[in-house]
């Protein structure tokens, strides 16, 4: 069954939406790391970054699922990370 093009704008426009939010917890994240002053939250980033992943391929913008996951895995080796492993990341 195919939805209506109405129906498909309205789905976008919510995914989008949740996906710049999702946008601004990693980069809310990754600017803590970059600055070394304080710990990211990191279940707050792998929380959206994996939403992200999943919302994206629901909706079928599989690049967006792709750079989601490659983000997820790699800043999974990160939490206790020494600054240099970070910083290199």
């Amino acid at each position: 069954m195919v939805e209506p093009v109405g129906d498909q704008e309205f789905l976008r426009s919510i995914f989008l939406m949740e996906a710049w939010d999702s946008v601004v917890v990693i980069e809310d994240g990754m600017a803590r790391i970059a600055s070394g002053a304080a710990e990211p939250s990191w279940d707050d980033i792998f929380v959206v970054a994996h939403r992200l992943k999943g919302a994206a391929s629901l909706h079928g913008f599989t690049g967006v699922a792709a750079l989601a996951d490659t983000v997820e895995k790699a800043l999974r080796p990160l939490p206790g990370a020494p600054p240099s492993a970070r910083a290199a990341a």
